[in-house]
């Protein structure tokens, strides 16, 4: 199972800077918003709008500006995430083992969204499923495992942020940590095995 931000494509550092564009009216709360995000990476946009707002801006947020805010976003990244770099190996390890494994996309990016990006970068066909927001991913883990009949033991869950290796834990699977811009020494310590990138992937693989 892959994330995609960061894991696919080199687009962490994307939402970062769309984070940091949306909330620049807010200079005093720019800092604390931005580290939120990249202490949350994986998780919904939506998630974190509505923490934004009541924990940080300490504002009300209506669910008519929430998505207005989601529709702002999705113009400010969509097309630089349809026009961001594989993450070096993505896509020789997608096209070379997709016959082999079950691989499974499982990202906090509305799920629309993930399936038009999957499209138009043409790797859809790699995966058996393309998973997005919502629900979360643990759940959305958590419903693969059982529709499948998959064992958490035989299940490896590629991400990047704290959220993908959480999805991992709560659904007993083993995690592999690339080391993105926004990774975390913390997650990298806590991962079970870390690659710098997917050309490193198959030798997690084999050694896990």
């Amino acid at each position: 199972m892959f994330d995609f931000d960061g894991v696919i494509v080199e687009s962490a550092n994307i939402k970062t800077q769309a984070f940091r564009e949306m909330f620049q009216g807010y200079p005093e709360h720019i800092d604390s918003i931005v580290n939120y995000h990249i202490k949350n990476m994986g998780l919904s946009r939506y998630e974190k709008f509505r923490h934004i707002y009541e924990k940080i801006l300490c504002l009300p947020l209506s669910k008519e500006h929430e998505t207005k805010l989601g529709e702002e976003f999705s113009k400010i990244v969509l097309n630089k995430v349809l026009n961001a770099p594989f993450v070096p190996g993505a896509l020789e390890f997608l096209s070379n083992y997709y016959r082999y494994y079950y691989f499974f996309l499982v990202s906090g990016t509305p799920k629309h969204e993930l399936l038009k990006i999957a499209k138009e970068k043409n790797i859809n066909k790699f995966f058996q499923e393309v998973h997005g927001s919502p629900p979360g991913k643990s759940e959305i883990v958590k419903d693969i495992l059982r529709r499948f009949k998959l064992l958490s033991s035989e299940v490896l869950f590629v991400g990047d942020a704290e959220s993908d290796y959480n999805t991992a834990q709560s659904n007993e699977l083993m995690f592999v940590a690339r080391k993105s811009s926004e990774t975390t020494i913390d997650l990298i310590e806590k991962s079970n095995y870390w690659i710098e990138d997917l050309q490193d992937l198959q030798t997690a693989l084999l050694e896990l």
